[in-house]
């Protein structure tokens, strides 16, 4: 209905209402904001973080390992998008994307700080560092089928990914991630972020060699 009613008058179009993003690469962020809310998974993920919100407020003496629990739910919900970074953009958007004066690290990147912003913010009614965990790990191992397989999304639709090996290794691996965590402290969340950044800077290398940009 939000898409009809959108192609009938751009003003219903909310995407349009995220506001600009200062820096270099706030315009990528900004676009890839609007790809993810342009797919069903956000929205799952919303009603079960507004649901652990509604628990917190009204239960009478509310669990407090819940919301750990409640916070990687909701990460495992977003997990699947992380597979296909570029799930929307294949076609002209992936030559766009090649045009760009980026290197391939600086363009996952923009793709992940969007992700990790939306992830956050859904978690901060919960508790948010488990979850966080939970997001970096699907993104070190979702940088791999993002940069090298094409695993399309359509719009206003769940995600698909591939269960082996990549799904089942995020929700092991993530959910694992997420419960130590939230029984050793941010350490954990520390380390996982360094695994991150290593992900990063590989597969962004792996980015350039399949754009020949290595050679320039």
């Amino acid at each position: 209905l939000a898409r009809y009613a959108a192609k009938r008058d751009p003003h219903w179009d909310l995407l349009r209402a995220i506001p600009p993003i200062p820096g270099r690469f706030g315009g990528l962020i900004r676009k890839n904001l609007r790809e993810m809310l342009s797919v069903l998974d956000p929205y799952a993920a919303a009603l079960i973080s507004f649901g652990g919100g509604a628990y917190r407020i009204f239960a009478a003496h509310p669990e407090t390992a819940a919301f750990s629990i409640i916070g990687l739910l909701v990460a495992l919900t977003m997990s699947t998008y992380a597979q296909s970074l570029f799930g929307l953009d294949f076609g002209s958007g992936m030559t766009r994307y090649r045009l760009l004066p980026l290197r391939g690290w600086q363009v996952l990147l923009a793709k992940d700080v969007a992700f990790l912003a939306l992830l956050l913010v859904l978690l901060l009614p919960l508790d948010p560092a488990p979850g966080m965990t939970f997001g970096l790990a699907a993104l070190v191992l979702g940088h791999h089928s993002s940069v090298l397989l094409e695993l399309p999304h359509q719009r206003w639709r769940f995600t698909g990914g591939r269960l082996l090996p990549v799904g089942a290794l995020q929700a092991a691996g993530g959910m694992a991630l997420g419960f130590v965590e939230h029984e050793r402290g941010p350490l954990v969340l520390l380390l996982t972020a360094v695994g991150f950044v290593v992900s990063l800077l590989y597969y962004g290398r792996r980015w350039d060699r399949s754009t020949g940009r290595d050679a320039v």
